[in-house]
């Protein structure tokens, strides 16, 4: 589904775990769930682990996301087997503007490495969301730079 989304610095075990993330959250919204936040993590060993995230709002989710990733790559989260996380994916429903400054909703995501200067960030169109078989998205899009977590 995901192919090299940015540049080299994205090595294939990230764009996995990327992938993989969007990917539940588009089962998701396929389905009409719910999912608030959705965090993927994965330590150097490979372990991976998903979690969801829902608060009363989607800011509180987020900062709630950031706090359990840099928990995770501090001290690895022992009930769910991971080790010191290495690399991660957020991902939640929002919306993008497009050129005449309607808005469209989308499946963003950020995404990062250990060793990495900045997170990745990427955009998913969705339309039609609950509808099953008639559900559609896009192909990721980049959508710039986010700090870090590491």
């Amino acid at each position: 589904m995901c192919d090299e989304m940015h540049n080299s610095e994205v090595s294939a075990e990230l764009d996995a775990v990327a992938c993989d993330c969007i990917g539940e959250c588009l089962d998701a919204l396929a389905e009409g769930v719910s999912f608030g936040v959705l965090v993927c993590c994965e330590d150097r060993e490979g372990n991976r682990s998903f979690f969801n995230i829902e608060e009363d709002s989607e800011e509180v989710s987020l900062e709630e996301a950031n706090v359990l990733v840099k928990r995770a790559i501090s001290r690895g989260i022992a009930e769910d087997g991971l080790g010191k996380v290495r690399r991660y994916a957020i991902s939640y429903l929002g919306v993008v503007a497009d050129e005449d400054g309607s808005y469209m909703d989308a499946l963003l995501t950020v995404f990062a490495e250990k060793n990495m200067q900045v997170a990745y960030s990427t955009y998913t169109l969705v339309g039609n969301i609950g509808a099953g078989e008639n559900f559609v998205w896009n192909e990721p899009q980049p959508a710039g730079e986010e700090p870090i977590l590491f």
